[in-house]
């Protein structure tokens, strides 16, 4: 007899979960008016009263219109270009996205000998990515080292807000840092050693 009624209790547990939601998937609530209580109930053996407000709401909400396709794609790394000759600075500035050259054949290139040339990209989120290993080339006749601006980033890659500095680790170990100004200058804090820009990113 025990062994009946615990039998029962639980199946008209079972059924009273079952209820709530109900089989069209709506849940009825009952929002009281007067303190604001709020309780659940099963529509089918239950009631508001009159001192209370019916509320339903459905347990999957509608489907919303499909959001609007991201313009923003993926791009292609842009390369930086070998100095212009004959262009140092402030001109280097009109050369967007070259190596900049100093007054007597210093300049700034790509580091070659295996490693990855330096670039610059724009990922989905809308990130600037610079990655590459940059070399000061020193003019042997003069010494001359080149300005330690490196190169110009084209409008739509620098930054809105203000300079960003980022700390590398130049070639020898050496700590160092590079600007990113927002007029698209990259400025190593060193103009004799090889400089890394991988890991460099900012939202503009």
């Amino acid at each position: 007899m025990v062994f009946f009624a615990a039998g029962l209790a639980l199946a008209a547990a079972t059924y009273a979960v079952a209820s709530i939601p109900a089989k069209d998937g709506k849940i009825i609530a009952c929002f009281k008016k007067s303190g604001g209580d709020l309780r659940v109930i099963d529509a089918a053996k239950q009631k508001c009263s009159k001192k209370e407000r019916k509320l339903t709401w459905n347990r999957v909400g509608r489907r919303g219109p499909a959001g609007p396709t991201p313009t923003l794609k993926p791009e292609a790394r842009h390369i930086v270009g070998s100095p212009v000759p004959g262009a140092p600075l402030p001109k280097c500035d009109t050369h967007i996205g070259t190596f900049c050259e100093g007054d007597y054949n210093g300049h700034w290139d790509h580091y070659a000998n295996g490693y990855a040339p330096v670039a610059y990209f724009k990922d989905r989120a809308g990130f600037v990515h610079l990655e590459g290993l940059a070399k000061a080339f020193v003019d042997p006749s003069t010494n001359s080292p080149p300005t330690k601006t490196m190169f110009y980033l084209p409008k739509g890659y620098r930054p809105l807000n203000g300079t960003r500095e980022f700390t590398v680790r130049a070639c020898g170990g050496e700590l160092n840092y590079v600007d990113i100004g927002t007029d698209g200058a990259v400025t190593a804090s060193t103009d004799r050693r090889c400089v890394p820009l991988d890991g460099i990113s900012f939202l503009r």
